[in-house]
């Protein structure tokens, strides 16, 4: 048990030492303008960054819907817009970050 330990250790101290790469070589999808297994590239395909513009309208429309309710689910002034965070705990990361930052914003 003892070797087995120093061994872990060693190739922890080892690993740490040599650094880690930048890169892992692969093209972030957002600069993928080809195609990637047959798939193209561009968080809208062909390339393209942004979402066609009727996906726009739509989001803006969806949007615009929402705004603070009450408990009841009427819409108020003074009642509340709220996010739900769901899921394990690479959601909670998320979700943390987000939030640190929401509550900097008045």
């Amino acid at each position: 048990m003892k070797i087995r330990t120093n061994l872990s250790l060693l190739v922890l101290v080892l690993s740490a030492s040599a650094g880690g790469a930048d890169s892992v070589g692969l093209t972030p999808l957002t600069e993928l303008t080809g195609k990637y297994k047959g798939e193209s590239g561009g968080l809208y395909g062909n390339g393209r960054n942004e979402p066609p513009e009727a996906h726009r309208q739509a989001a803006l429309r969806e949007a615009a819907r929402v705004g603070p309710l009450e408990r009841d689910g009427k819409p108020s002034k003074d009642g509340q817009v709220v996010l739900v965070s769901i899921g394990m705990s690479n959601t909670t990361q998320e979700f943390s970050a987000f939030k640190a930052i929401a509550d900097r914003d008045p």
